[in-house]
């Protein structure tokens, strides 16, 4: 997130500072949700749904961004993520 955070300084880019309104839509429905069932929705949204999204986000600036840095970021953390999201389909298919 520091390397992010410093690309977007650079560029004089403002970055969110807290969730966008589906996440706090999410995070608010998850708090009527406890065991099992939180666990399942939250490996299910959190985990594979926001991990494949940013996946396909960070491929998408790879292929169309013109700012080298940007793309030079997306390089870099492509594989972290990509990596994250094995572990949450995997943790998915054992629940």
């Amino acid at each position: 997130y520091d390397d992010l955070r410093k690309v977007a300084q650079a560029k004089s880019i403002e970055i969110p500072t807290e969730p966008d309104f589906a996440h706090k839509a999410m995070s608010t429905a998850m708090m009527a949700t406890t065991g099992d069932f939180f666990e399942k929705q939250y490996v299910q949204h959190a985990g594979v749904g926001d991990h494949r999204r940013t996946v396909d986000l960070l491929k998408m600036v790879q292929r169309a961004a013109k700012d080298a840095d940007l793309k030079a970021y997306a390089g870099k953390v492509l594989p972290v993520v990509q990596r994250h999201l094995t572990m949450a389909r995997s943790l998915n298919q054992t629940q």
